[in-house]
């Protein structure tokens, strides 16, 4: 579906029918912004058509998943953004929006519903607004709002690693488990915000790539709250280690306390198992038929546990 909004004599408007065929190549009064959503053959042929836009481009903007990347051509700059879609049951889903700035017009390219989009597309207003000072600040509002959803979702991601921080009071194999799995999330996230940044980062020097320079001050803002959201990864992976650290030293020092207590258990019947394996022998023994016997060496058994016990205190080993 193709979608293209005018800006014209200060006025937006949505063009549709034969107007939207109709397009001439923009000039200094003649703004467009151009809305591309699950784009069929046809609508990017004719994009293609209508901005003279390089093969390479028409064939990243054809895939629903791409890297992020920033490229400049003799007459459009390509930006290949990455969007946080969603995070539930502790997975990221991201959607990739492709954004296409040149001479007073932008292409936006999305092939999975984006609430951002959507958002400002139905604001008329404040599309208005933004298309009066420039398309490239359109391209910021969008890259802003989203860039919202990554500290969004950084809150979130904090907020489910402060729930395992539990592990130190009752450690168990769920909570370790959830913890493998938040670093696999932040490892994913991380990887997403770096690459953002990157992108971000060629948005917030001037250059002659028609993005009017003038938005500078304006990325250097989301190139800020990028940098806080990658800084607060980087905090709660270390936050992560040092959990996984003292739930490590908890197991092992209840595996100690068990194998300390098991060897003191062993230390104990040692000698009264030798006992009971010497007088259990079938052969004919010294005192064997004294009537009394067995309660004699129930005594003896006593008192050499009992020594046994008393070394061990005195060694405070219990």
């Amino acid at each position: 579906m193709i979608e293209i909004w005018e800006y014209k004599h200060k006025n937006v408007s949505l063009l549709q029918g034969k107007k939207i065929h109709s397009i001439r190549s923009p000039n200094r009064n003649l703004k467009y912004w151009v809305i591309l959503n699950s784009p069929t053959h046809d609508d990017l042929a004719f994009v293609k058509e209508k901005f003279k836009l390089h093969p390479t481009t028409l064939e990243d903007i054809s895939l629903s998943v791409t890297r992020t990347k920033y490229e400049e051509f003799d007459n459009y700059t390509l930006i290949v953004f990455k969007g946080i879609e969603e995070f539930k049951n502790g997975q990221i889903k991201t959607y990739t929006i492709h954004f296409i700035d040149g001479n007073n017009f932008l292409i936006t390219v999305c092939h999975k519903n984006s609430d951002t989009i959507n958002a400002l597309r139905t604001n008329k207003k404040k599309l208005g607004l933004l298309m009066k000072k420039g398309e490239d600040f359109v391209l910021h509002q969008i890259i802003d709002l989203e860039v919202d959803k990554f500290l969004d979702t950084r809150d979130k991601v904090i907020g489910r690693i402060s729930k395992i921080e539990n592990i130190i009071k009752v450690p168990s194999k769920n909570e370790l488990n959830s913890l493998f799995r938040s670093e696999l999330i932040i490892s994913k996230f991380k990887r997403v915000v770096e690459s953002t940044l990157e992108v971000i980062a060629r948005l917030t020097k001037p250059t002659e790539n028609y993005i009017d320079n003038t938005t500078i001050p304006y990325f250097r803002d989301v190139y800020d709250h990028l940098v806080r959201v990658d800084t607060s990864l980087m905090n709660v992976t270390d936050r992560i280690y040092s959990i996984r650290n003292v739930y490590l030293s908890i197991t092992s020092n209840h595996m100690n306390e068990t194998i300390r207590m098991l060897t003191i258990l062993m230390t104990v019947m040692m000698p009264l198992t030798i006992i009971t394996g010497f007088f259990g022998m079938n052969v004919k023994l010294p005192g064997q038929d004294y009537m009394f016997m067995y309660v004699i060496v129930i005594v003896m058994m006593g008192i050499i546990g009992y020594i046994l016990y008393l070394i061990l205190r005195f060694t405070k080993l219990v």
